[in-house]
């Protein structure tokens, strides 16, 4: 395209996270445009970085650069080694792999970034499953980490360790079936099998890093150190019949994750669901739930350390839908506990 500028700077790995959690974050959405593969191939070839060409306040306008933290290198795509520029603050990574359309975004003229499925196949090579896992079901949720955010970094308010921090409400920044279908084209490039495998078991909607937990626990198969609840949905909604609306007084109920076999949604109640509107809202929306023919189970932080209780409610919900529980995976206790703490370090939470 004849707008493409002569050279280019396509954030990539650990600075293309950060440029993601930011416009999530002042967007609630990620407004990016997807290139085609004509425009693409042009910005991968113009792509020769040299620190003092880089227009860092635009960088640091877009929040593609830490200026609090300016000794942090600036990840950068390139297609060949010859393109890459050794310079203080700049790290280039060289991908000669052909790459499907849409696997650079536009974020301003002359600054792209990889796209979220590349981004996931980069972030793979340097973490274990639990960690792809939990930034898969971030990036497919309708919330987004601090671009600060690292695993392993303790994310509590110290004056309430009930309250989970550290994240906002946003749009999904792609969706888990679109998600799989990039990553299936990216084969070869970063550990884009380990990206997919956790790919194929994100589910879409995760509200905070709470339910994405334990959506991530019941969900994944017992290899994996879940408890195999394939069917379930994430913030479900159920219309509610008019006996439901008259003892509830709501006309539907939004369900964190929603397991229509065993006619049982399960709850994650965070710290606000103590107070007593909460209390009211949720025992409304209990009893009519109840007049669906839903059980509602509730699971709050502190069952979301136990695997124990954890496994004891996923043995209730294979006999609701008259199904035997049947785990005989390798050292399955110890894979659940490993993928526990695994997305607890993921998000911020302290291991149990």
């Amino acid at each position: 395209m004849e707008g493409t500028p002569r050279h280019t700077v396509i954030v990539s790995h650990g600075s293309a996270l950060r440029a993601v959690r930011v416009a999530r974050r002042r967007y609630a959405r990620l407004p990016w445009r997807p290139l085609g593969l004509i425009e693409q191939r042009r910005v991968l070839a113009a792509c020769a970085p040299n620190r003092g060409d880089i227009d860092m306040g635009l960088l640091y306008r877009e929040g593609l650069w830490d200026f609090e933290h300016p000794e942090t290198p600036i990840e950068v795509l390139v297609t060949h080694r010859n393109q890459t520029r050794h310079r203080p603050g700049l790290r280039c990574h060289v991908c000669s792999s052909a790459l499907p359309a849409g696997s650079i975004l536009e974020i301003a003229p002359g600054i792209y970034s990889v796209s979220p499925a590349l981004m996931l196949a980069q972030y793979a090579r340097s973490h274990d499953f639990p960690e792809v896992v939990a930034l898969a079901f971030e990036l497919c949720g309708t919330f987004s980490l601090k671009e600060s955010h690292v695993p392993g970094e303790i994310c509590f308010d110290p004056s309430d360790h009930e309250r989970e921090s550290g994240y906002f409400e946003s749009d999904p920044a792609i969706h888990a079936k679109e998600l799989g279908r990039q990553l299936e084209g990216l084969a070869g490039i970063g550990n884009a099998k380990l990206a997919l495998r956790a790919a194929r078991h994100t589910l879409d909607g995760a509200r905070s890093p709470g339910e994405a937990i334990m959506a991530s626990l019941f969900h994944l198969p017992f290899a994996a150190g879940g408890f195999a609840i394939r069917a379930m949905r994430l913030n479900h909604k159920v219309p509610f019949s008019r006996e439901a609306r008259a003892i509830s007084g709501m006309p539907y109920a939004v369900c964190d994750a929603y397991v229509p076999e065993s006619h049982t949604t399960l709850e994650y109640n965070g710290a606000y669901h103590d107070l007593s509107s909460s209390r009211i809202h949720d025992e409304r929306r209990t009893a009519g739930l109840k007049a669906m023919g839903i059980t509602t189970d509730a699971l709050n932080r502190i069952q979301l350390a136990d695997i124990d209780a954890l496994e004891a409610e996923a043995i209730q919900l294979y006999r609701r839908a008259g199904a035997r529980y049947q785990n005989r995976a390798h050292a399955h206790r110890v894979k659940q506990v490993e993928l526990l703490n695994g997305l607890r370090r993921a998000f911020g939470w302290p291991e149990c």
